[in-house]
């Protein structure tokens, strides 16, 4: 009575077979893997070391697999998923289907065959990317309905692409959103021609970079660099926007141009000290796109010449899959944190005095530092 008790049922009390053959399935797969692990620590050689958990889709919904893990080498569980990411699919399709078109070289020959794909039939780079087209076409076009998105993270990366019968960059944009349950989610992904739009917020990474560019030597870049990231490190909005407006007029003795770039981007820049203190170090930087463009372009250096726009999303798309799934299991922001963006918002800092000597305190230390540093150099 108490088995029957304990078996899934619908809300009109009769049994979900779904919910227990999905059930019944995930239970006999984790003690497969289990006996198979057990059997590689038999001689006492080896020993098991807890477990790594994966997710995996099946016609009678999703499991959670507990991979045991070993003291000494790997396990893995041959036969149940397959070995290979979603991405590392995607790049071995590429490559097989720049091979199979004949705009290959003898270089991209030697990656196939490190990559064990020698004898790939056409059928096979077909069926591959069927598969992989059905993940990624999932992913972008799931529904969002009653998502909200109070965050969103737009940036582009540049990859090589055969278009129009030539090797054109193309720009390919990301969109990642943090809902308000504090879960980061891809939310699209599009090629380009190029990138035109700084966006709403100024990534502070990006704008020092920008700012640096137009300085004429190592030692004011050192300067200005060390000056905006004093500035930044600040957490009391009336000293940050001090402290910023200081920089303004010493970046800007050491170039007009770079000093005016900072000034432009005042408002840009400094759109995160409106949001929650909790969330500023997340969102005054495009890390979060900064990591994703990173993984596509690690990808696509081993292709190095996509043959299609077609396989350059595909690799894309795949890289973005796998990461979605990876933030699906933990909260970029706290739930709780979350729920501050709908209360009003407190009166607007007032700078002081006392801000404006702090924040012209902290620009003259930090290029007073970088300065003497170069010299020394």
């Amino acid at each position: 009575m108490d088995t029957l008790q304990q078996l899934p049922t619908h809300g009109d009390g009769l049994l979900d077979m779904r919910e227990l053959a999905r059930t019944l399935l995930e239970s006999m797969v984790n003690e497969v893997m289990d006996a198979q692990a057990d059997m590689l620590c038999e001689d006492g050689a080896n020993s098991r070391n807890g477990y790594r958990e994966r997710g995996l889709a099946t016609p009678v919904g999703d499991i959670t697999l507990r991979i045991p893990k070993l003291r000494a080498g790997t396990y893995f569980p041959e036969g149940i998923i397959e070995r290979h990411s979603r991405a590392d699919r995607a790049v071995a399709a590429a490559v097989a289907e720049s091979w199979a078109n004949g705009v290959s070289t003898r270089k991209m020959e030697r990656i196939a065959r490190k990559m064990g794909i020698e004898g790939l039939s056409k059928d096979q780079v077909s069926a591959m990317c069927r598969s992989l087209d059905a993940e990624v076409g999932e992913l972008a076009t799931r529904g969002l309905a009653g998502v909200e998105v109070p965050y969103l993270f737009l940036d582009a990366t540049y990859v090589k692409c055969r278009r129009d019968g030539r090797v054109q960059s193309t720009a390919v944009v990301t969109a990642i959103g943090v809902g308000s349950d504090g879960v980061r989610r891809m939310l699209g992904i599009a090629a380009i021609d190029t990138e035109t739009h700084a966006g709403w917020q100024r990534c502070a990474v990006h704008l020092e970079r920008d700012v640096c560019s137009l300085l004429p030597s190592k030692r004011h870049r050192a300067m200005a660099a060390k000056a905006m990231q004093a500035v930044f490190r600040e957490s009391d909005p009336a000293t940050v926007r001090s402290a910023y407006r200081a920089a303004i007029d010493a970046v800007g003795a050491l170039s007009a141009a770079a000093g005016a770039l900072l000034e432009d981007a005042e408002a840009g820049a400094l759109a995160y000290l409106d949001f929650p203190a909790e969330h500023r170090r997340r969102i005054r930087t495009n890390n979060v796109q900064e990591r994703m463009n990173r993984e596509i372009e690690r990808r696509s250096r081993v292709v190095q010449v996509f043959p299609s726009p077609e396989s350059m999303l595909r690799l894309v798309g795949a890289v973005c899959a796998e990461q979605d799934e990876d933030w699906s299991s933990r909260r970029y922001i706290s739930p709780e944190s979350m729920l501050k963006l709908a209360e009003p918002a407190g009166p607007e800092p007032v700078e002081s005095e006392a801000s404006r000597r702090r924040g012209l305190m902290i620009v003259e230390t930090a290029m007073e530092l970088a300065g003497a540093g170069r010299r020394a150099a």
